[in-house]
């Protein structure tokens, strides 16, 4: 039996919080669901996220007074720069991705705008010493750059920052700042009232490249405190408005002119400020928005929105989307928090009888069957939906599978699926979000939960039970619990940290701690998910770039044996499931939807490979 004699590096989560001397990191973006930070929990949050346009594994996070960057998705993250009082504004150009600038305070009423040109490695100041507080960059152009100051002063560079341009005094604080990222002579500036020298503030359109601006507002109001324009139909621009003066004029608007006209709009959003709206790329009409209680989602051009991540049910100060839509970011007042969007095939399970099952998730479910013979079928079992999302399966032995659903709204099910029965046996509202599933022996499904602050709760429920979350662990800076495997002894839960270690606990049926092990960091990997083999030893699944695996074996002292590697370019390793075949189930997808399982052999070396069936 594993653990033992384990090392209890985990004791210190009962319930207290393990501090990790590391700068703030977050873990890799979670699958289809938000996971945080280092400093989740800790009271430290992120003011702005900014994403590389051409890379979607390059993020940028503002814990102030520091910027660090990640080049994984949000799996680490690297101090760039430190020691100012504090940094309002930050950009990363997006025609030239690695120049940066950055708008920042060096003491009381000291302003200076610093330039990186090498992706932060280095920074040099420039000549423009105001109090800027929004940067966009030319999308045609890598040497032209606007900043928007706390004057109402619009400044325009054309030779990267070394010169800058005082153009035309706009009615208050200049807050938003956005540049048509298909014709550049449009620029949409949203400001906001101090209250004191500025009653009101304004929306503005300029269609000379920023020379003048038009004032086109729907009424008057205190701030423009959100601003997008829409990448597949630029005339389409997004604004959230703040108003004490009239409350009817508080809240989401949309304009099909360029911001000519404006209609009222934001059915679902909370009462509260929407401080970030972000379009997704791929898609016409599909909006985030950050608001004061958390991430919503809008599929119609912000007509109508739904929570999106209950989990994050956290005040939004930042969002941003990766170029190609697969990474949404958000900063939060915890800490900095990141979403993979992935759809297609999400999870495998193995089968009773040496075959293979597999959750396709494209708004619908599917599950399809790979038998012995190597030959796929596949059965739907839901309709579409877009607020709940089918992200894990599990296989008892009975042959039934068991689907893990979850809800953007918070609520999640666990679906029984079998020849003689489609059921969902459960759905609850807690303040957890479903992670991972494996089934019992006994045929009950192990579920792995954890809160916005970190906290991991497992749990056993039967078709007939109620969810009992009895013991918690955490929140622990850094560690974040990320998958769950049966096993004789009880459930193994794989945990990740930030600074890339990883570890092992085990779990009773009451959800109990009973021992745990940690392995020490190993550059470029990072621990994904685990499944215990037909020889009782517990297999890791861990992943580095451009699609390079390893799987290790658990000795019975908790130590990793030697890693068996793989490669597979243009995929990503996603799950694994041990099967009483003896053969390990390895699930690929790539970002344009295609996928591949892999059965291994019992000394985890490659026995045959299938590529998933169309549409998965």
């Amino acid at each position: 039996m594993i653990g033992n004699s384990a090392h209890r590096w985990l004791i210190g989560l009962l319930p207290s919080v393990l501090t990790l001397l590391i700068a703030p990191t977050a873990a890799r973006a979670g699958q289809n669901t938000f996971t945080g930070s280092l400093a989740v929990g800790s009271g430290v949050g992120a003011d702005l996220v900014a994403a590389d346009p051409s890379n979607p594994d390059v993020v940028y996070a503002v814990f102030q007074p520091n910027l660090y960057r990640s080049a994984d998705g949000g799996r680490t993250w690297t101090l760039l720069k430190g020691g100012f009082s504090s940094i309002y504004a930050f950009l990363v150009h997006p025609v030239e991705p690695t120049t940066l600038y950055a708008s920042v305070a060096e003491g009381l009423n000291v302003f200076r705008v610093y330039k990186s040109t090498d992706s932060g490695a280095s920074w040099t100041r420039t000549s423009l010493d105001d109090q800027i507080q929004v940067f966009a960059g030319d999308p045609s152009d890598a040497s032209t750059v606007y900043a928007g100051a706390a004057s109402g002063r619009i400044w325009k560079s054309t030779d990267k920052g070394n010169n800058w341009l005082s153009g035309q005094n706009l009615s208050g604080i200049v807050a938003q700042l956005v540049v048509d990222p298909h014709e550049s002579r449009n620029v949409y500036v949203g400001t906001e009232s101090d209250y004191y020298y500025f009653n009101f503030a304004e929306f503005a359109r300029s269609t000379d490249s920023a020379v003048s601006f038009s004032a086109h507002n729907p009424g008057p109001f205190k701030a423009v405190s959100a601003l997008a324009v829409d990448p597949h139909a630029t005339t389409n621009i997004y604004m959230s408005l703040q108003s004490d003066v009239a409350e009817h004029l508080r809240g989401f608007y949309s304009s099909n002119d360029g911001g000519t006209t404006w209609t009222r709009k934001g059915a679902g959003l909370p009462e509260g400020t929407v401080t970030s709206i972000v379009a997704d790329p791929r898609t016409l009409g599909t909006l985030y928005a950050g608001t004061q209680d958390g991430v919503f989602r809008s599929f119609d051009a912000g007509a109508s929105w739904a929570p999106f991540g209950a989990r994050l049910g956290l005040s939004v100060n930042s969002l941003a989307i990766s170029g190609d839509g697969r990474l949404l970011h958000s900063g939060t007042d915890q800490g900095a928090f990141d979403l993979e969007s992935v759809e297609g095939a999400v999870d495998v399970a193995a089968g009773v009888s040496g075959d293979s099952r597999l959750l396709v998730w494209d708004g619908k479910l599917t599950l399809s069957t790979l038998n012995t013979s190597g030959q796929w079928s596949a059965g739907t079992f839901s309709g579409s939906s877009t607020t709940w999302t089918a992200t894990a399966i599990g296989v008892g032995t009975d042959g039934d599978s068991r689907v893990l659903w979850r809800c953007h709204d918070g609520r999640w099910g666990l679906e029984f699926i079998g020849p003689l029965r489609d059921q969902v046996v459960t759905v609850s509202q807690q303040s957890v979000d479903p992670v991972d599933l494996a089934v019992a022996a006994d045929g009950e499904a192990w579920l792995l939960f954890s809160g916005v602050t970190g906290q991991m709760f497992v749990i056993r429920m039967g078709p007939f039970s109620t969810p009992t979350f009895r013991h918690g662990y955490g929140p622990a800076q850094g560690w974040t619990a990320v998958a769950i495997a049966d096993s004789a002894e009880g459930a193994w839960v794989l945990w990740r940290s930030t600074d890339g270690r990883a570890g092992l606990s085990l779990h009773d049926a009451d959800g109990v701690m009973l021992s745990s092990f940690h392995w020490a960091a190993s550059p470029g990997l990072a621990a994904e998910d685990i499944t215990v083999g037909a020889d009782g030893q517990v297999r890791v699944l861990r992943t580095g770039p451009s699609g390079h695996m390893e799987i290790s074996t658990v000795d019975a002292l908790g130590q990793l044996t030697a890693a068996q590697s793989y490669d597979n370019s243009g995929f990503t390793p996603r799950k694994i499931s041990a099967g009483s075949d003896g053969r390990t189930r390895v699930l690929w997808n790539s970002p344009d939807g295609h996928g591949s399982v892999w059965l291994l052999k019992p000394d985890n070396t490659v026995d045959s490979k299938h590529d998933t069936p169309p549409g998965s």
